[in-house]
């Protein structure tokens, strides 16, 4: 995970203000506006600036998504969310945070282990490794939908 100023990276899709539309990277500064159904569905979002600043912006909570602190072969940086193509097989894969099955081959079983991983239909969920050997950003599930249909 990629560390700013002391805090862990994140990026959200802004709902508001002249950014309105846009991916800002940074980090969460509280919870903005609650549906009672839906419970939070937007975060106040502290976006770094280039310049090393930041400045305030509305979130929306369903786009807010973790850094793996890892890069593409492009150099890009990989964000849970994002689908990448495997140049190795030309598989499509979904980039994720949270538990999966991974194999053991000591105890020779399957065991939940919890971290970034790749998420492809046909094979078991993996841990994603270096992607800088093997993976190119293809988009991400939010703006190219499209993509996990092919």
């Amino acid at each position: 995970m990629e560390v700013v100023m002391g805090v862990i990276l994140f990026r959200g899709k802004c709902i508001e203000g002249a950014d309105s539309g846009k991916w800002v990277k940074g980090y969460v500064s509280g919870p903005c506006a609650t549906d009672t159904e839906k419970g939070i569905v937007s975060y106040y979002f502290r976006a770094v600036e280039s310049c090393g600043g930041t400045k305030q912006c509305m979130v929306s909570a369903e786009t807010i998504c973790l850094c793996t602190g890892k890069e593409y072969m492009d150099g890009e940086t990989a964000y849970e969310g994002d689908i990448f193509e495997s140049q190795a097989g030309g598989q499509l894969m979904i980039l994720r945070f949270g538990t999966y099955q991974a194999y053991c081959p000591v105890d020779e079983t399957y065991m939940d282990s919890v971290g970034f991983y790749a998420e492809c239909e046909g094979y078991p969920d993996m841990p994603i490794g270096d992607l800088k050997d093997y993976a190119l950003k293809a988009g991400n599930i939010f703006d190219n939908p499209e993509l996990l249909r092919k």
